[in-house]
């Protein structure tokens, strides 16, 4: 770290955030692994020529980002890796579940009882909408909590295979292709529910992505999912790879506790949002790989 890039003393930014940034760039490189030492706060101000007072500040920022781990008596240390996942929405989660598969446990499955506005992106009757909270862990950790909505009719086998309290397993996957998502990105506090689900205080922020997942079913393309998935931003780490495109949003969500509800978007004006979709276009289910 001694030979990389320095502070910047002449630059508008505060010496105590270039450090922060510095430390972040050894982590996320790979220079320094998770569980890997950081040098003692006397060190890092002989290698950077700062005050204690300013590692400190550096320190805590990283602290605070879930970066490092601060243990008294031993030091400071990369903090475990946080686990990557990319916005695939519950059915292709099941049907391709990938190298390191989520494990995805039910936590509530009922039919009915949705908002108006997910029964109509989904082109269905409120009362037609199958609804299922899921809990999402990796190993013994516990990474999101999600809400997905379906056509009833467009997934009995997810429908046949959710039990309140059980894992989901699919154990005749369909003949599937699921298309490119539309997602959105924001955050929200956790309430006590969520925060005894995934282990983290009550009221700790939560990276939350809504999206659409649209599928080719045999009446053409369409939504085939919405789903909201909250994550705690110390455990994940989203990965997009897309294109932002300049106009309209086929859907424009807003998120709020106990559901999500569509909101409008003036286009007036050119008044025109971005909005970025997922590079893996399509995903065809091996059950669909030979059909033309």
């Amino acid at each position: 770290m001694a030979t990389g890039p320095r502070l910047d003393r002449a630059s508008a930014v505060p010496l105590y955030y270039q450090l922060q940034e510095l430390i972040r760039q050894q982590i996320e490189s790979g220079a320094w692994q998770p569980g890997d030492p950081l040098p003692s706060e006397p060190e890092l101000c002989r290698l950077h020529g700062v005050s204690r007072v300013c590692v400190r500040q550096a320190l805590q920022i990283l602290e605070a980002d879930r970066a490092i781990v601060r243990v008294r008596g031993r030091g400071t240390f990369v903090a475990p890796a946080r686990q990557a996942s990319g916005v695939r929405g519950l059915a292709r989660t099941l049907l391709d579940p990938g190298a390191n598969p989520p494990t995805v446990r039910v936590l509530d499955r009922r039919a009915g009882d949705v908002e108006l506005s997910v029964a109509r992106v989904l082109g269905a009757a409120p009362d037609e909408i199958l609804r299922l909270t899921t809990l999402w862990s990796v190993g013994p950790t516990p990474i999101g909590i999600g809400l997905s909505f379906f056509r009833v009719a467009d997934v009995p086998w997810l429908d046949e295979a959710a039990v309140d309290g059980e894992d989901l397993a699919v154990a005749d996957p369909p003949a599937l292709v699921i298309e490119e998502a539309d997602i959105s990105v924001e955050t929200t506090a956790c309430g006590r529910y969520e925060a005894n689900l995934l282990g983290i205080p009550d009221g700790a922020t939560l990276m939350v992505t809504v999206s659409v997942h649209e599928a080719d079913m045999p009446d053409g393309r369409r939504p085939l999912e919405v789903m909201r998935l909250g994550y705690p931003g110390d455990r994940v780490q989203l990965r997009f790879r897309g294109t932002p495109v300049v106009g309209p949003a086929p859907y424009a969500w807003g998120v709020r506790a106990g559901g999500v509800t569509t909101r409008p978007i003036n286009h007036a004006g050119g008044d025109q949002r971005r909005r970025t979709h997922h590079e893996e276009t399509a995903w065809r289910s091996p059950a669909a790989a030979s059909r033309p």
